[in-house]
């Protein structure tokens, strides 16, 4: 009883660094805990490894195309008006495709593609529907951003090309990241 009662308080006060840990590198987690006398990293498995440096280079690409879309619809260039809209529906795709795929990790570039099609394709069709929380909801920028304001048919094409986009940079990151290195031929 008196050893789990003295470490309550000491993992109480190392979760946030804890949490910290989780957006280093794995060399980093391992000299962290080193440190602190624990062996950690000797138990994480190549694929834990592979999926964790995967969703390393998604949480840059969430943060990227959050961005990149945020920018689409504030910078003014020439042909504003016909620029920003697909931009901002490309990023759109991007962005969601990305959070799906850290979510699940292990699921196919094609079927996170397929279902932030259909899923963003009824959203657009939920635009027609005037109901007041929605209009309450699209009053403010975040409700703008997530479920848009007005219903406009082309941008069933800029989804459709975004997810193409996303399908094709998912597909390469996964070969690249998560296939074991033992399963390259050439």
């Amino acid at each position: 009883m008196g050893y789990a009662s003295c470490l309550l308080p000491l993992a109480s006060c190392l979760l946030p660094f804890a949490s910290c840990l989780l957006l280093l590198s794995p060399q980093r987690v391992d000299w962290a805990c080193s440190l602190l006398g624990w062996n950690c990293m000797k138990f994480r498995t190549a694929r834990q490894q592979r999926i964790s440096r995967y969703r390393r280079y998604l949480a840059i690409a969430m943060v990227v195309s959050i961005a990149l879309g945020i920018g689409s619809r504030v910078y003014t260039v020439p042909f504003a008006a016909w620029l920003q809209n697909p931009a901002g529906a490309i990023f759109y795709e991007l962005f969601w495709m990305v959070l799906v795929a850290y979510i699940i990790p292990e699921l196919a570039a094609g079927a996170i593609a397929i279902i932030i099609f259909v899923l963003t394709s009824l959203l657009e069709l939920l635009q027609l529907y005037q109901h007041p929380i929605l209009e309450a909801i699209r009053q403010t920028v975040v409700g703008r951003l997530l479920i848009g304001s007005s219903f406009d048919p082309w941008d069933f094409l800029h989804y459709c090309i975004g997810c193409m986009i996303g399908w094709v940079i998912l597909r390469q990151l996964q070969r690249k990241v998560l296939t074991p290195k033992s399963y390259h031929r050439f």
